[in-house]
């Protein structure tokens, strides 16, 4: 298979995605963007994983982690409260390893151990959020399975003889949903979704 075949097959996964996904992707993209609220969604399904038929598990070295998370990342806090209302409302109550951060948060303490107030703002650095998240995301699912590169040199890109690359498949499908991401250089989407996946490693490594 030529690498052109993997890239039309990597648009194909990637178009249909999108045309059955459509709503789910343009609510998702025209919600809050602030690294904070991204992140407490990225915490919570990371903390999702320690579910075992429904009911949170945290013992062993789950605890101690998700407890690092919850008062290191930016959003943890959101994530934290969120969390652990569930956890309640279920019936499960509150985790053992996590008792200590609810009663700081009962006490409305701060349970963050360094000051990130730059992760609030909503100027063009940060409101992206949610759209880099789902860019890095789906680079990472056509580079899994189809092999083909995250992005070309800028002097290839619109070259017919090199096959796309997923930076810029994925901007051409996704502008269908928001024509604002079709306005933005491949190089700079790019960067950010690798921007975003270095802020939280301990998400996308």
């Amino acid at each position: 298979m030529t690498n052109h075949d993997h890239s039309e097959r990597a648009r194909a996964c990637v178009r249909e995605y999108v045309e059955q996904n459509w709503d789910l992707i343009h609510s998702w993209l025209e919600g809050s963007g602030t690294l904070e609220d991204v992140s407490a969604e990225l915490i919570l399904s990371e903390v999702e994983r320690y579910n075992f038929d429904g009911k949170p598990d945290l013992r062993g070295i789950a605890g101690p982690i998700i407890d690092k998370i919850f008062r290191e990342a930016p959003g943890g806090k959101i994530a934290a409260r969120r969390y652990l209302a569930e956890c309640i409302a279920s019936g499960h109550g509150v985790p053992e390893e996590l008792e200590q951060l609810w009663r700081e948060l009962l006490l409305n303490k701060p349970i963050e151990k360094s000051s990130k107030e730059s992760c609030t703002k909503r100027g063009p650095k940060y409101k992206n959020g949610r759209r880099d998240l789902l860019i890095w995301l789906l680079m990472k699912v056509l580079q899994a399975n189809f092999d083909i590169s995250k992005r070309s040199n800028d002097a290839r890109e619109d070259d017919p003889d090199f096959p796309d690359s997923a930076i810029e498949i994925i901007r051409d499908e996704l502008s269908k949903v928001d024509p604002e991401i079709g306005k933005i250089s491949l190089k700079r989407l790019h960067n950010a979704a690798q921007e975003f996946a270095s802020n939280y490693e301990w998400f996308t490594n």
